[in-house]
């Protein structure tokens, strides 16, 4: 299922527009700019672990920095994760009808889309590796796994630990552990955590690792941009408009919403009455769906980054894991009958809208030279084709957030920038976009992003010397029609 789930998102996972104008791109864009000098947090900004960026850095030297090799990391992550599931549904020793939902929701536990960076396939593998571990009983291990999420990705990684922290010091035990034994626990995370933050700042240097782990950066961009799973943007995931009742049942929702209502019942039922370490791992993916809910979620899209806790957690709620065989009535009940099949029509059937897209990709997309053996519609592969013959005679600028369009293509410059948003740019960053703008000849500028970016004030002095010559399907194509303006003094 997980291999037939990775085949049919390789459309989208080794997509042109992913990797040129958006989060695909950003690992190939950043390894650019380090290896070329220039310090995350420093020179540019940047808020997801430093341990990323150094296996990027070791995967790409030994096998090239490409799309191919990303994607054949992602394949690995893919593994490495389906590992992890098989590992957690043994632990758990679930019932017939718990195996046969996580069967059916396997595409989602394991790749619900295609990820959006290698960071996030990192994150995926450890911690459902550290949520198998901890479902056999071994708590030491998954805090070990999980003190390295927090050097990829310290945010659910970070309430994660001080779970495992307070299942070690004061949770039950099958053998009575002395006070001694239970600090001795801590110690194989503790040697990690120090190692590899030893490793980040003699590599990066102090002041960036401490930037990437505390939050500061990430909580600035989510307030600036409306994020939240209630009242912000994040409600476009579960409030769509215009409202369409099939969204509900050929997308993820359905099942995320019903999944999420299960789990939270059955995670109340199981802290009170189960037992051992698979009914706490059972209330743990709880805990950590409600703290991602609350806290975590940005926008609409964000359901993607930990669907298999929801997974997991679904299945041990309906499985009542580690509760006494007489507290799991309510499987029998016709409300129970009802939810359970609820569950198992919409698990198979959260994955059809992106797979009857994935299967049109395959029908439609090409991978030309033109788009860097990448997967693009014919009308993208004909506007990117004219664009990069436009690139042979005069510089030409995409004008975007991320994207690996200056790694990938000699004919095209990009953001010299991990991730270009207002709320947590850099002055200097800014200034060497400006810059950028103000040598361009020619913008390429991506329609949906085209509001965004081309608003910004900092840049109205230079994009006031553009007008709009030409329009294609998914970009709008700008030609410098006056010289630069002279800059201020003091300014670039």
């Amino acid at each position: 299922m997980a291999l037939l789930n990775f085949m049919v998102l390789l459309p989208s996972t080794l997509a042109f527009q992913s990797f040129v104008l958006s989060d695909q791109g950003w690992a190939i864009g950043t390894d650019a700019l380090w290896t070329s000098g220039l310090v995350p947090t420093v020179d540019f900004a940047y808020f997801y672990g430093l341990l990323t960026l150094v296996v990027d850095r070791g995967w790409f030297a030994l096998c090239g920095r490409t799309p191919g090799a990303q994607t054949v990391l992602i394949g690995l992550c893919n593994v490495l994760i389906v590992a992890g599931v098989v590992r957690f549904g043994w632990a758990c020793r679930f019932g017939r009808v718990a195996r046969v939902l996580m069967i059916l929701a396997a595409p989602m536990a394991v790749m619900a889309v295609a990820f959006p960076s290698p960071t996030h396939a990192f994150e995926a593998v450890l911690l459902v590796n550290a949520l198998a571990f901890q479902a056999r009983g071994r708590p030491p291990v998954a805090l070990a796994l999980v003190a390295l999420t927090v050097f990829v990705k310290p945010a659910l990684a970070a309430v994660y630990g001080v779970i495992l922290v307070g299942v070690i010091l004061f949770g039950p035990n099958s053998v009575e552990k002395r006070w001694t034994s239970r600090l001795y626990d801590l110690l194989p995370a503790a040697l990690v955590a120090a190692l590899i933050a030893a490793m980040l700042a003699s590599i990066f240097g102090p002041g960036p690792l401490m930037k990437t782990l505390l939050p500061t950066q990430a909580a600035k961009l989510y307030a600036a941009e409306n994020y939240g799973f209630f009242w912000g943007v994040g409600r476009r995931f579960w409030l769509p408009h215009p409202w369409n009742p099939w969204y509900y049942l050929i997308s993820p929702l359905g099942f995320w919403l019903l999944a999420t209502a299960v789990m939270l019942v059955g995670a109340v039922r199981i802290a009170v009455r189960g037992r051992g370490p698979a009914a706490a791992t059972i209330v743990t993916c709880g805990v950590l769906h409600v703290a991602f809910v609350c806290f975590f979620f940005g926008n609409q899209l964000s359901w993607i980054y930990y669907p298999y806790m929801l997974v997991f957690g679904v299945c041990g709620a309906i499985d009542q894991t580690g509760t006494p065989v007489q507290t799991r009535p309510y499987r029998s009940t016709p409300l129970g009958k009802i939810i359970t099949a609820g569950l198992l029509i919409l698990a198979p059937l959260s994955q059809l809208g992106l797979v009857l897209f994935s299967i049109l990709m395959w029908n439609l997309a090409e991978r030309p030279e033109a788009t860097g053996g990448l997967f693009a519609t014919p009308v993208d592969i004909a506007a990117f084709r004219e664009v990069r013959e436009i690139g042979k005679q005069h510089r030409v600028f995409l004008f975007v957030r991320s994207g690996a369009a200056r790694e990938l293509f000699a004919e095209t410059d990009s953001p010299r920038a991990w991730y270009l948003l207002r709320p947590i740019a850099l002055p200097n960053e800014v200034a060497g976009v400006r810059e950028q703008v103000r040598e361009a000849n020619f913008l390429l500028v991506p329609k949906e992003l085209a509001a965004g970016l081309t608003a910004w004030p900092e840049f109205a002095d230079e994009l006031a010397c553009f007008s709009q010559v030409k329009e294609y399907a998914s970009f709008y194509l700008w030609q410098r029609i006056r010289p630069p303006r002279e800059a201020p003094a003091g300014r670039p």
